[in-house]
């Protein structure tokens, strides 16, 4: 008989043992839904970095999803970037002082719009403090400051998106909110099933979950 693919795992399948955290939740309700719960097909192996990929998608769609908060040393002149491995800026706080104390916040303005404002702002003299942090969503893992940085040891609080690290093993720790768990579980069958020759009609749910996916 084919296997059915548009629900949870048949009956008689062995019940898990134990208490389960939220990424072997993650990883048993979606070979519930692919018909592997006992992961003959669907390894450990594979299903794990799945779902990293899920969770890269999601920070991706969200940035804001695992945002960290780091200091970022100005150089000198009008651009700046972020620190290595970062997505994205989600904002930029305020300056810095003396042993990195809060110090004046600052605006922050769209380049297309500080084009507009102030054509010259690229070329104006530079100031030890930024008073505008310009961003560019064309080129999210950089910023400007206005006026241009004047030395290299002003700094900077920012948010940023990051990527979590790798999980390890399916008992490491879902590194996003809860409320994330079930996109992570339609882009895991999404990946499981879009090249899956051999189970009928698994290309059109692999392409319902993705969509699904995407809504989220």
């Amino acid at each position: 008989m084919s296997p059915v693919i548009d629900g949870g795992g048949p009956s008689g399948l062995p019940a898990p043992a134990g208490s389960l955290n939220a990424t072997q939740l993650i990883i048993l309700n979606a070979r519930q839904q692919i018909q592997d719960v006992v992961g003959g097909k669907w390894g450990d192996d594979i299903l794990l970095p799945y779902l990293d990929m899920a969770i890269l998608a999601i920070i991706n769609l969200k940035p804001a999803t695992y945002p960290s908060t780091v200091n970022i040393t100005l150089v000198v002149g009008v651009k700046q970037s972020l620190p290595a491995g970062a997505i994205s800026l989600l904002d930029l706080v305020c300056n810095l002082g003396v042993a990195d104390a809060i110090a004046s916040a600052l605006i922050t303005v769209e380049k297309d719009a500080m084009d507009n404002l102030m054509p010259g702002w690229m070329a104006a003299t530079a100031d030890a403090t930024p008073t505008i942090a310009v961003t560019d969503p064309n080129d999210p893992k950089a910023f400007y400051v206005y006026p241009p940085q004047s030395g290299a040891t002003a700094k900077v609080r920012a948010i940023i998106s990051t990527p979590p690290t790798a999980l390890a093993a399916n008992d490491s720790a879902f590194p996003l909110d809860d409320s994330y768990k079930e996109p992570a579980i339609d882009y895991m069958i999404y990946r499981a099933l879009f090249e899956e020759t051999t189970i009928p009609n698994a290309l059109s749910k692999a392409t319902m979950c993705y969509q699904k996916f995407l809504q989220f």
